[in-house]
């Protein structure tokens, strides 16, 4: 019996650092994805008890992710290819946009397109820039603190889109 083994890697192709903590951000989305390509549509667009359905959380957490790659740290505006996977606004009055009718490969295109962009923009980052402050209006930030706050985001999010599969899977 083989005792797996539980580590952070480094990814090739990137700086040390960088590496470890895109693998993080990339151990996150793997779980996502391995728990979510059994939903059916029904229970994509469902928004129970006033809840965000799974749709929109998986649309707002690609948006999320675009959205702190070229604000915070690229300091630009977005790809029109990039910006082409987002039609609809993610937030609006500091509300979660509902999105719907989207199939589940749909969404893990949109998060592997969004994810693809980001993890090249970071293997041509070096140590330096992963520590310089991006000096925005409202605050300064690092892409190091970036990807901490992307990891954070999705797992978070991840968390409720587990539990609403499971309550709707329980209550069928």
């Amino acid at each position: 019996m083989t005792k797996e083994q539980l580590s952070i890697q480094t990814l090739p192709g990137y700086s040390p650092d960088i590496g470890r903590q895109i693998w993080c951000l990339e151990d996150v989305r793997g779980t996502l994805i391995s728990r979510i390509c059994d939903l059916t549509q029904d229970e994509l667009d469902a928004d129970d008890d006033g809840l965000h359905s799974i749709g929109t959380l998986l649309y707002h957490i690609a948006a999320v992710e675009a959205g702190w790659l070229y604000g915070e740290v690229l300091c630009r505006d977005w790809d029109s290819e990039i910006e082409a996977l987002f039609p609809d606004e993610s937030w609006d009055n500091g509300k979660l946009q509902p999105f719907k009718g989207e199939s589940v490969e749909q969404h893990i295109q949109r998060l592997q397109k969004v994810r693809d962009t980001l993890c090249f923009h970071f293997k041509q980052m070096n140590e330096i820039d992963w520590r310089t402050s991006r000096e925005l209006e409202e605050y300064d930030v690092t892409p190091e603190w970036v990807i901490h706050h992307l990891i954070e985001h999705e797992a978070r999010h991840s968390g409720q889109i587990f539990q609403k599969k499971r309550v709707r899977r329980e209550n069928q």
